[in-house]
């Protein structure tokens, strides 16, 4: 059981980290309507852990799971996703944009 739900949330950690890579390379670019499409990014990374959980619970608990257990699934599926998202950071960060994160300290101490 407790392999099904690693294996279930490592592959629609995937999703969830191409959702969320997507949702920074927009954030990096200086458009404004960019920050639009960052911000629905955001809503829709919402609705579709919402709809993992639901397909998760439908074909492999038969229709029924407990928060504790939707709770430990979401979150494992945002751990992945995250570490993938983290990958995409780190190679823009060093290899593509170098100096994105100084920039970044510029604008945060002009604020």
């Amino acid at each position: 059981m407790e392999s099904r739900v690693s294996k279930s949330a490592m592959i629609n950690g995937i999703i969830v980290g191409l959702l969320l890579s997507v949702k920074f390379l927009l954030s990096a670019q200086k458009f404004s309507f960019a920050s639009f499409l960052t911000l629905s990014i955001s809503i829709y990374i919402v609705i579709v852990l919402f709809r993992l959980a639901t397909s998760f619970r439908n074909k492999e608990l038969e229709g029924f799971i407990s928060y504790k257990f939707a709770f430990r699934f979401i979150f494992q599926v945002y751990f992945y996703g995250s570490i993938i998202s983290s990958l995409v950071i780190l190679i823009y960060t060093s290899y593509i944009n170098r100096d994105y994160l100084d920039f970044l300290l510029n604008e945060t101490l002009k604020m």
